[in-house]
């Protein structure tokens, strides 16, 4: 529990609304001095604007933000950065031509470069956190974990020892090492007296770390309770009501063995010092690859997408010549959801109905042009398949949840009816709603005779939606066993290398 009883934030009653569209209605929350604070809800509960808010990103509508016991109206997170809060925020925002050094302290200006005494601070950050990505690194060849960890740095860059930490989803990229240091680190604040909000769709995590924890959904508190009063699945009665989840612990059915084989895999290497592997997927069927970060999953799937060519070995569609080419691969019905949607995916100004119709330009236009009226058709079909929460197709993806630009990623491929769909940790980063939205959306689309390769970072997922589970480690699939009777623990040891598979798929 808290050190300290003194509250450091207070929001009473804030509301906020974009249009018609009410984020926040009536929000109330305390935050103490010394905790660390868990926010849990579903994708569009709530969340994000929450911290945007507190951060200084944007302004309520209404109520009142009370910062050290005083009412604030930040200007601008500059603004509130100045005031000893600092911000880690779920989409990471880096500047990809500067170096790591470089982004870390780019808010603060009248540095110079080579400055020693900038390096003593980012090597005293790197310390802090376990971090290991030198300074003059160049942020564009850093991996999705690695940006994740700079902008956790930069929350914690200030001059000054911030007095509130704000942390966005920051674990979906982070390996257990880096997840268990990052939890080290904010105990280290909260015990040194800095309030910590923590913001976490992994509900293990957030029991296992936090103090006390807020419940959103729809924009209101549903509960504000001690972290010792609430289980997990208390937690998640909290966050969607009384929905179930339907997918969870199901595991997908086995397929026909005598339908079409959609993808054949023969002697393929990705990398010219892994083994060769062979393997098949089939007309209706989910196979989940279950990997740890390096393995080289999402090499893989970019290799399955035509962005990339194997070392060596062939790829067979449909029984004929594979595409090697990224829009050869459209063309012909193959979809890649990539782990890095912001970057890879999304036109995040552009409106949700112009994103979902990207891949099916060429069927929707007549004559050359396109048909508007269709692509909206399209785009509101899909809003009431996959449940996404919006006021109007017309809404921009960037004013969207993570969850819900998620469910946008995977709308684009529905709508052209793919005969394979790769997709790489569709489910980081979304709240165990959305999850089941879209855990079932690729049950469906497996129902319709699609052939699907799901990577995800989460066994659990593999285990509830997959068939089939192939273990892949550096760089090579060296094994398979049915998802039915498989254990979350048995996959780990296989990826890892404790344990090896019965069944052999090494060429």
């Amino acid at each position: 529990m808290p050190k300290s009883s003194s509250q450091v934030l207070e929001l009473r009653n804030v509301s906020k609304s974009y249009g018609q569209t009410h984020a926040l209605s009536s929000v109330s929350m305390t935050v103490h001095r010394g905790s660390i604070h868990g926010l849990v809800g579903s994708n569009g509960a709530g969340k994000s604007t929450v911290m945007k808010i507190i951060s200084g990103v944007t302004v309520p509508s209404a109520g009142v933000l009370r910062y050290r016991g005083e009412p604030v109206a930040w200007r601008s997170p500059i603004d509130a950065g100045r005031n000893g809060i600092g911000t880690a925020h779920q989409h990471i925002e880096l500047a990809a031509d500067l170096s790591a050094l470089e982004n870390v302290f780019l808010g603060e200006g009248g540095w110079q470069r080579r400055d020693p005494e900038l390096y003593a601070r980012y090597a005293a950050l790197q310390r802090r956190l376990g971090v290991e990505i030198g300074p003059d690194e160049a942020v564009r060849g850093l991996s999705v974990a690695q940006r994740q960890l700079l902008t956790i740095m930069r929350a914690l860059s200030s001059e000054r020892e911030p007095e509130l930490v704000i942390l966005d989803e920051p674990t979906a990229p982070l390996s257990a090492v880096e997840r268990s240091s990052l939890f080290a680190t904010m105990r280290q604040l909260a015990d040194s007296g800095i309030a910590v909000i923590f913001c976490s769709h992994f509900l293990d995590e957030v029991l296992g770390v936090t103090d006390q924890v807020t419940v959103l959904r729809d924009g209101r508190v549903v509960a504000s309770v001690a972290t010792a009063d609430v289980d997990e699945d208390r937690l998640v009665e909290l966050i969607v009501g009384q929905r179930l989840l339907q997918v969870e612990h199901e595991g997908a059915a086995s397929v026909d063995p005598d339908a079409p084989v959609v993808l054949a895999v023969e002697a393929v290497r990705l990398y010219e010092d892994a083994e060769p592997f062979s393997f098949e997927v089939r007309a209706g069927e989910i196979v989940g690859i279950a990997g740890l970060i390096g393995s080289g999953r999402s090499r893989l799937l970019h290799t399955l997408f035509g962005a990339r060519r194997p070392v060596s070995g062939s790829l067979a569609y449909l029984g004929g010549k594979y595409p090697m080419s990224p829009p050869a691969a459209v063309a012909r019905g193959i979809g890649l959801v990539p782990e890095d949607r912001i970057r890879q995916a999304l036109m995040r100004d552009w409106e949700i109905w112009r994103n979902v119709s990207l891949a099916g330009l060429g069927g929707l236009a007549r004559r050359g042009l396109t048909r508007r009226r269709r692509e909206r058709g399209v785009a509101e079909a899909s809003v009431q398949r996959l449940s996404i929460k919006t006021g109007s197709v017309d809404t921009l993806v960037s004013r969207l949840s993570g969850g819900n630009a998620q469910k946008v990623v995977i709308a684009k491929w529905l709508a052209i009816r793919p005969r394979l769909l790769l997709l790489d940790d569709p489910v980081v980063g979304v709240d165990v709603a959305a999850k089941a939205d879209i855990l079932l959306a690729i049950r469906e689309l497996a129902a319709d005779g699609c052939a699907v390769v799901v990577v995800s970072s989460e066994f659990e997922e593999l285990l509830a939606v997959a068939s089939r589970i192939l273990v892949q480690r550096r760089g090579a699939i060296v094994g398979e066993r049915p998802a039915r009777g498989l254990e979350k623990s048995d996959l780990v040891a296989m990826a890892s290398g404790v344990r090896r598979l019965d069944e052999s798929l090494v060429a």
